[in-house]
């Protein structure tokens, strides 16, 4: 399952970028682990991509790379996301985003939460954002994440 869920993800990435439309965004991150327990900071990088999906929703993938194994010995995870854009008074979507999905690594397969921020900024769209992976406190994986986005055209 979890093999499946991976190609599912790199699929997604690899065929949109061939099928690009308007709204459709790809982007890289760095990432680190706030968790305390076993070691903090497991750092990482990242790929994601964001689509519209319906309404103010975008599906919103992600596949990274961890330069220090993670408790369980992973080496990469990938997050199958959804993310709500709030819309402003004046009809424009809000900088501000939350959502949450599943996440998925060796053997491990855990639901999560995001919130965020990206704004436009001349070609990209540079974001901050915390992640919540996990649902046994002592053992979640908290993730502060920064990185970029642009437009497929």
């Amino acid at each position: 399952m979890k093999r499946l869920v991976l190609v599912l993800t790199a699929a997604l990435l690899v065929t949109t970028a061939a099928t690009a439309q308007q709204g459709h965004r790809l982007g890289a991150y760095y990432g680190a682990n706030l968790a305390a327990d076993p070691r903090p900071g497991n750092h990482h990088i990242g790929l994601l991509y964001a689509a519209p999906a319906f309404g103010v929703f975008e599906l919103y993938p992600a596949l990274e790379i961890f330069f220090d194994r993670l408790n369980d010995g992973s080496r990469w995870q990938a997050s199958l996301n959804l993310r709500a854009r709030w819309m402003t008074s004046s009809g424009a979507q809000s900088p501000f985003y939350a959502g949450g999905g599943l996440n998925v690594r060796t053997d491990t397969f855990e639901p999560g939460v995001l919130v965020g921020i990206e704004v436009p900024w001349q070609q990209g769209r540079p974001f901050f954002e915390f992640r919540l992976f996990g649902t046994d406190v002592d053992r979640a994986s908290y993730n502060v994440v920064v990185g970029a986005t642009f437009a497929m055209r």
